[in-house]
């Protein structure tokens, strides 16, 4: 399988899998919980999967050859990095099921922080998802056999 098809369909899982974290009521929050630890792991993954791409533009950032575009992509998925390690740690703080034993403080602000931070998260995925529109169309035009 090629290498770019492999990543449409792992990022396709991967945003069904976050579409159904926004609806914790119907599901349940022991989905919740664990489907939001295996949402923030192939979070990682996507980022170990576009290393290269993370580390070139980490050493070139301030490069002048290197588009306004890709300084504010990489920003983005910088925005993107801190806020998901906002929400895995005031889920932790949060959790009913999984770290309940762990007798960890229960952050007053933990839930508002939560909220707004799975909030942020939704804005910036969009953005994220906007810059690399051009990609998912042709990945999928190829999965799919449609002639490009």
């Amino acid at each position: 399988m090629k290498k770019s098809i492999f990543k449409g369909i792992f990022d396709l899982f991967m945003a069904i899998l976050l579409f159904f974290m926004f609806d914790k009521i119907t599901l349940g929050i022991k989905f919740h919980e664990i489907g939001g630890l295996i949402a923030i792991l192939l979070f990682f993954l996507h980022i170990l999967i576009n290393r290269k791409w993370v580390i070139n533009i980490t050493k070139n950032l301030f490069n002048k050859q290197i588009s306004i575009k890709v300084k504010l992509n990489y920003f983005i998925n910088f925005m993107l990095l801190l806020d998901v390690i906002l929400m895995l740690v005031t889920g932790i703080f949060m959790s009913k099921i999984l770290f309940r034993n762990f007798n960890l403080p229960n952050i007053t602000m933990s839930k508002q922080l939560h909220f707004f931070s799975a909030s942020v998260f939704i804005i910036l995925l969009g953005i994220h998802v906007g810059f690399h529109w051009k990609w998912i169309v042709l990945v999928f035009k190829k999965i799919f056999k449609i002639p490009i």
